[in-house]
């Protein structure tokens, strides 16, 4: 991994970029397929012991590709390092990037943040099911890509945003929204 991450190094990190990573790792006996990097102002490691390590370590994880977006911002690259991802377990499952928005007028449930925030897959597919039979009730989820879809009862469940083809709706299963959810969180993974 040291070694891939020294050969790419000129590819992580660029201004304005606080989680940089390569795709293309491949390590027998892990299903990892990225090199993740996170920059000071991320990471914050020797604060306590050794400040004056700080500015100048960049600390490199295996990783995969569907983790990250590209363009966090530090505050989200923050939250990824330090509680999302646990970069320190090297037999961790990934934690594709999803950012979400939701409103669930039957349960009073929804985003309180403007804009779609950052959350566990897990915390998505529980939400997709949740407004059926609740006019209004929608989820909205993107990937790392910065796709969006829309999901919203109206009757049943009508899909809009990229995989409808933009403006246009459809009407999907259950079964279908989560399997277009899947599909969308694993655009940049190994097959």
């Amino acid at each position: 991994m040291l070694s891939f991450a020294r050969a790419h190094e000129q590819g992580y990190c660029g201004e304005g970029r606080f989680l940089g990573f390569m795709e293309g790792l491949r390590v027998p006996g892990y299903e990892f397929d990225a090199v993740a990097v996170a920059v000071p102002e991320v990471h914050g490691h020797h604060k306590a012991q050794n400040p004056d390590l700080t500015s100048v370590t960049h600390i490199v994880f295996p990783a995969y590709a569907c983790e990250f977006s590209g363009g966090e911002t530090l505050d989200e690259a923050e939250a990824r390092y330090t509680k999302m991802l646990h970069p320190a377990e090297i037999g961790r499952e990934s934690v594709p990037f999803v950012k979400m928005s939701f409103d669930n007028p039957r349960t009073g449930g929804g985003s309180t943040n403007p804009g779609r925030a950052l959350t566990y897959p897990r915390i998505v597919r529980q939400e997709i099911p949740e407004p059926a039979n609740s006019s209004g009730g929608f989820v909205e989820f993107e990937n790392r890509l910065g796709k969006v879809w829309r999901v919203e009862w109206d009757g049943g469940w009508i899909l809009s945003g990229e995989a409808s083809g933009g403006p246009e709706r459809r009407e999907l299963s259950p079964d279908e929204v989560l399997e277009l959810f899947e599909a969308a969180l694993r655009v940049g993974a190994r097959p």
